[in-house]
């Protein structure tokens, strides 16, 4: 097997006072294309890299794809973006035992198959995994994983392509796949955030270095199937048959949100995001009143308790910490769903954080297991 290392974005020591406060990248598609290019290696060790990049890489690579081609691409980055976590996107973090929605045996558990894509030319996804395999593929998990991580929707930004998620939805074809549409590129074709990040970085300042050493690896993936020759191409007039479909929540009772929606968090830095995608897709029109950035930051205010101090200095710092706390809420059009943006309630982030959740993963359940009143 021939293995490639592709090392990038190197600056010479006199030009390291123009990134004097630090400077963190990922690289995107590109070099990796460039790779595969002019080396054709069987495996790449990359610095550091987007995840959906990884993905989108072979797709340039293997389809012939126009990097000016931003609606290829962006179909591309959101297969690249549903892969990314592997075994979750087929119910690693989908599962709640007790949860009639989400409840998934013990043998279905132990035989979760990692998923895959299949990609048409014209930018055509379905994601996959193995025929009679464990785990589930649905439409809820494929939304889970849609908006994990993801601020605004209406322009994910990637190092290859600027997307906007709002109308993407989902269609099972068969237990074991799901096509994936809508995906176009966002309007918000240069993002001032960007321009924020490096505002003393110059283009022609920046070094580009590639080397590349072959040698035989091995390599060994537990769950690895044997590929096969043929491209199956999925029925479209697959019914599927529900025993228990999900039914609209009732108006004007207490009950807690968990039989209302289900929900998945991800984080970046100090901020979070976590998603409330509705059990029955009508139910998003009764969860708008509720969850307003003043719901929300009530709940997490919680996270703030973590004080030594006595119960006055204890208030007064967590009265100041939560003033910094702001609360963003989009929707996601195409599966009815709502995104929620927590910034600068992580306790600093993963890196320094005081906390046994440094990642806030389970605020995803302390938001659901809030009792609320829906209109």
């Amino acid at each position: 097997m021939n293995a490639a290392h592709f090392a990038g974005f190197l600056l010479p020591s006199d030009e390291y006072n123009a990134m004097d406060r630090g400077m963190s990248t990922y690289l995107g598609a590109a070099p990796i294309v460039q790779c595969l290019e002019r080396y054709e290696p069987d495996l790449i060790i990359t610095s550091r890299v987007a995840d959906a990049a990884l993905f989108l890489a072979p797709m340039v690579y293997e389809l012939g794809w126009d990097w000016n081609d931003f609606n290829q691409l962006a179909q591309g980055t959101l297969a690249g973006h549903l892969l990314e976590c592997g075994c979750q996107l087929t119910g690693g973090y989908f599962i709640h035992p007790g949860d009639i929605h989400r409840e998934i045996s013990f043998e279905q558990l132990l035989d979760l198959s990692l998923p895959f894509a299949e990609i048409g030319y014209g930018g055509e996804v379905y994601v996959a995994k193995a025929d009679g395999s464990g785990g589930v593929l649905n439409l809820s998990t494929c939304a889970e994983q849609l908006l994990y991580e993801v601020w605004d929707p209406s322009s994910y930004i990637t190092p290859d392509v600027v997307i906007d998620l709002r109308d993407v939805y989902f269609c099972s074809l068969s237990d074991d796949r799901v096509c994936c549409d809508g995906t176009k590129p966002s309007t918000i074709r240069y993002p001032e955030k960007l321009l924020r990040l490096t505002p003393s970085v110059e283009r022609e300042k920046v070094l580009w270095r590639t080397e590349a050493r072959r040698s035989n690896v091995a390599v060994r993936a537990e769950g690895a199937r044997k590929a096969s020759d043929l491209l199956v191409i999925p029925k479209r007039n697959y019914v599927r048959n529900f025993t228990a479909a999900p039914e609209p929540a009732p108006s004007g009772k207490k009950i807690p949100l968990y039989q209302v929606a289900h929900s998945r968090a991800g984080d970046k830095g100090n901020d979070l995001n976590f998603s409330i995608i509705p059990h029955f897709p009508g139910d998003i029109v009764k969860l708008r009143p509720i969850i307003t950035p003043e719901w929300v930051k009530g709940v997490v205010s919680s996270l703030l308790d973590f004080s030594p101090f006595s119960i006055s200095m204890a208030t007064k710092q967590r009265s100041d910490e939560l003033e910094l706390v702001t609360v963003e809420i989009y929707e996601a059009r195409g599966i009815n769903s709502l995104n929620v943006v927590v910034r600068n309630v992580l306790d600093g982030g993963v890196n320094c954080s005081r906390r046994i959740d440094r990642h806030g993963k389970t605020v995803s359940d302390l938001i659901l297991c809030q009792e609320v009143v829906l209109p």
